[in-house]
């Protein structure tokens, strides 16, 4: 996903696990992000990432001992959405979320 900073951000101590309304809000992006990649549906998925943001990923093989990364823009990457192939199905689960000013980190186990 795309990452943004502002220069209003409180410093990293001040992060805190967000009110519920604040946590559903951000859970809300990860979840239409989701489910654009779900869909192959180019336009929610890019809704979801700031377009000068970057996007990182490492991809595993069977047989190899180090996977391949992988850096790219939002644009980037929401012009890979919709392309021919198998749409990517992913699900979290037990969700942590921490905001810091306007920035927000989701971290979650998925499959």
């Amino acid at each position: 996903m795309g990452a943004g900073c502002t220069a209003d951000a409180p410093p990293a101590e001040e992060s805190a696990t967000p009110p519920d309304s604040q946590a559903a809000a951000v859970l809300g992006v990860v979840q239409e992000f989701l489910d654009g990649l779900a869909a192959q549906d180019s336009a929610a998925f890019a809704r979801t990432l700031l377009a000068e943001g970057s996007a990182h990923s490492v991809e595993m093989r069977p047989g190899r001992e180090a996977g391949r990364l992988r850096s790219r823009t939002g644009a980037q990457d929401a012009a890979t959405i919709g392309v021919p192939g198998p749409a990517m199905v992913e699900r979290i689960r037990d969700p942590e979320i921490r905001v810091m000013g306007r920035a927000a980190v989701v971290w979650a186990p998925y499959d």
